[in-house]
């Protein structure tokens, strides 16, 4: 099973980085066209509200993207996370998440902690890099 996984990583890699940069090429063309709709005092009292699973919020591909867009370095009062609001989950079922998570991570990224932050962080973070905010 290893040899598999990890014999196909870089097709994962490739497929992380371009769905990194669809998203975030699509998510800035909006942003902007939002952008031109502003008034400069409108655009400098955004605030922004990135919705998203518990499990993805370090790296999180939208907070990266805000952070940068709007110079900020990490959440506060412009940019906030929120984590989806789900009903109460049975501890077993957490607990067999996050064993399956935790298997996936050292199956596929030789990490075992891989899986409990954003899989398009790194992909993001460089992408973010080679944009335009200008």
């Amino acid at each position: 099973l290893y040899a598999f996984t990890r014999s196909i990583l870089p097709l994962i890699q490739a497929n992380i980085a371009e769905a990194a940069a669809s998203q975030l090429d699509a998510m800035h063309r909006q942003v902007m066209a939002w952008k031109k709709e502003m008034t400069p005092e409108e655009w400098q009292k955004l605030r922004v509200s990135v919705k998203g699973a518990v499990l993805a919020r370090d790296g999180n591909l939208a907070m990266q993207y805000f952070e940068r867009l709007l110079n900020l370095e990490g959440p506060g009062m412009r940019l906030i996370y929120m984590e989806r609001y789900v009903p109460p989950t049975p501890m077993l079922t957490l607990l067999a998440t996050r064993s399956v998570d935790r298997g996936i991570s050292i199956a596929f990224f030789d990490n075992p902690d891989r899986m409990f932050r954003d899989v398009l962080a790194d992909a993001a973070a460089a992408h973010i890099r080679e944009m335009k905010f200008d």
